[in-house]
C-alpha cells in the first residue's frame, strides 16, 4: 500500500483555495477538515476538482463528499458538496471515487468571522 499525505490549506484565516493536488489513480481518498481557534463565523469547505490532466486547468465544484456518518440515513452513503464548521472541530470525509475519477482536486474554504482552517488528505493506492 502506498500513501500521499499532503496539507493543502494550513491554518488560513481567509477564502483560500489550494494549490492542485493529483489523485490521478488514487483507489482512496480522506480529507481531515479543521477548525481551530474559533472566536466567532464559520469555514465552509468544498472540493473542485479537474479532469484534463492539468494542475492549471478547469477546475469544477460540487464534488461528491462521503461524511464519516454511520447509521444514517436508511443504511445508504449520503452524499455532500459542502463541509460547514462552526466551532474548533475535525471532521473526516472521503472524495467519492465510486462513481467519479479526477486527475487533480483543489479544497476551498470560505472563511467568516474568526479562526484558523486545515485540510489535510490521506490519498492511498491498495
Amino acid at each position: 500500500m502506498q500513501t500521499s499525505p499532503s496539507t493543502p490549506l494550513n491554518g488560513v484565516t481567509a477564502t483560500t483555495v489550494s494549490r492542485a493536488v493529483n489523485v490521478n489513480g488514487v483507489e482512496r481518498v480522506t480529507l481531515a477538515f479543521t477548525r481551530s481557534g474559533h472566536v466567532s463565523g464559520s469555514a465552509i469547505f468544498t472540493v473542485q476538482a479537474s479532469i484534463d490532466g492539468k494542475a492549471g486547468g478547469s477546475f469544477i465544484s460540487n464534488v461528491n463528499l462521503i461524511p464519516n456518518d454511520p447509521n444514517n440515513h436508511t443504511q445508504t452513503v449520503e452524499r455532500q458538496i459542502t463541509v460547514e464548521l462552526g466551532a474548533n472541530d475535525t471532521q473526516f470525509y472521503a472524495l467519492d471515487l465510486e462513481n467519479f475519477c479526477y486527475d487533480y482536486i483543489q479544497v476551498k474554504v470560505v472563511e467568516s468571522g474568526t479562526g484558523e482552517s486545515t485540510c489535510k488528505i490521506l490519498a492511498v493506492n491498495c
